[in-house]
């Protein structure tokens, strides 16, 4: 019971820092800032946070206007399920998200601190239960440093006092992972895991292909009903995933599972700086290629896009185009991603604050500010800090526990080699989540040195 209350009290700690910032952010920042480019953005929520913002707004007016849930919406090409929680809150909270009398502005009332404090009490709740489930695998002590990381670590912590999806993603990774964290595998825990990972590609897409590796998993580590367990985590997955493709299929006509975000992420961050290396260009020029060609490919195969099904089909176009592309220049691509890689995996915990603070777009941003030069010797050094004590807990949980090895490092893995190439440290915040098991098992084998030379 002493241990279940010191995880407790370090939980509840890092959630008084987590309520503390919101509340810090939600006085300074809930305002709109003052842009060079003469346009206004709110400050905290801003790029696709605003998008998901706005079409919370959106379907609340068309629930209000007699439609069903299934005929709401616009065009899925951003992540399912973050407007869908903002409509909830809307609904909760009373808050009327965007200003009656102007289009698109969001409304600063300072009722945004009732759902900083949700995502952070989700996220104690979720961390609570991974907890529990923990200490019926490792040591104690093990698991007090797992814990401590998740609930203390800024580069995690920074996310709960903000409106993008992390800090939501992160509470169902813990929820997920705890799942799936047990000796022996029982119908609950496969049905109810499978419910959870559908949840986590509605909150990010990214997940998309997560499954394979957690169905590799599975067949390894399930010992008994092998083909029943995997065909109801399978079969609950599949219920999540469908009601998004039915809701498509309803108000669109289309029957579709994937945000047209995907199909396009190749084109716009990636192919122009393959083509630049290619071809010895500037980007800029690069960008105006491609787009030349692929408007020489719409009228060629005649696309209007005056509806979503003959968008979809352009959008797949692009594609395929892309990956052809890419694939076409292994070197250059190669080069590409091992860079943008580097600049993923060096961790930011200051990243929201500087969000919050510096404009979207426009002259006075972050990148290349004072502020961004400042910090990059800091994270550097404290990057190299965590991967040590990560690398220590590598060797120790691999000679402890290979099924909970296993997991952590296909799911860190996963997620690395699927967001790393867009060169944004803010995508490494997923891989946390797994190698704060290696990290709690290489904090743990540090101190066991200590003692061992003091003694």
């Amino acid at each position: 019971m002493n241990l279940i209350k010191k995880n407790i009290s370090i939980i509840l700690i890092g959630l008084i820092f987590s309520i503390l910032f919101s509340a810090y952010s939600i006085n300074k920042f809930d305002i709109y800032e003052i842009s060079t480019d003469d346009k206004q953005y709110h400050s905290m929520i801003k790029s696709v946070n605003a998008n998901h913002w706005i079409k919370a707004k959106k379907i609340k007016d068309q629930l209000s206007q007699g439609k069903n849930y299934f005929e709401t919406g616009e065009i899925y090409d951003r992540n399912y399920l973050p407007s869908k929680i903002f409509l909830l809150y809307s609904y909760l909270s009373g808050d009327d998200l965007i200003e009656s009398q102007k289009k698109n502005k969001i409304v600063t009332d300072n009722k945004k601190i009732l759902f900083l404090i949700f995502q952070s009490v989700l996220y104690s709740l979720s961390l609570f239960f991974f907890s529990l489930r923990l200490l019926n695998l490792i040591k104690p002590i093990q698991v007090f440093c797992v814990i401590s990381f998740l609930s203390l670590e800024p580069t995690l912590l920074q996310w709960h006092s903000s409106f993008s999806s992390e800090s939501i993603f992160m509470s169902l990774q813990l929820l997920f992972f705890a799942m799936l964290l047990t000796k022996n595998l029982n119908n609950r825990d496969i049905i109810v895991g499978g419910f959870i990972l559908g949840l986590m590609f509605l909150q990010r897409s990214a997940t998309i292909y997560y499954i394979f590796p957690i169905l590799i998993f599975l067949h390894f580590s399930i010992k008994d009903q092998k083909l029943r367990k995997i065909s109801f985590f399978l079969a609950s997955y599949l219920v999540v995933i469908l009601f998004v493709g039915i809701h498509n299929l309803k108000r669109s006509g289309v029957f579709y599972v994937a945000p047209t975000d995907q199909k396009l992420a190749i084109k716009i961050y990636m192919m122009p700086k393959v083509m630049s290396l290619k071809e010895n260009i500037p980007t800029h020029v690069a960008k105006e290629k491609i787009d030349k060609e692929i408007d020489t490919f719409k009228v060629n195969k005649n696309f209007k896009l005056d509806n979503e099904e003959e968008l979809i089909e352009y959008y797949k176009m692009i594609q395929n185009y892309s990956y052809k592309y890419i694939f076409q220049n292994p070197i250059e691509t190669t080069r590409f991603i091992f860079k943008k890689s580097l600049h993923t995996a060096v961790l930011d915990p200051v990243h929201v604050i500087y969000f919050h603070k510096f404009e979207y777009k426009g002259k006075n941003r972050y990148l290349n500010s004072p502020e961004h030069q400042f910090w990059i010797p800091i994270r550097i050094v404290y990057t190299l800090t965590i991967y040590f004590i990560v690398l220590i807990g590598f060797f120790a949980l691999l000679k402890k526990d290979k099924k909970i090895f296993f997991l952590s490092l296909i799911s860190a893995i996963y997620f690395f080699f699927i967001l790393s190439w867009l060169g944004n440290p803010r995508y490494f915040t997923p891989c946390l989540i797994y190698l704060s098991l290696f990290f709690g098992f290489g904090l743990d084998k540090l101190i066991e040195i200590l003692r061992y030379k003091k003694a």
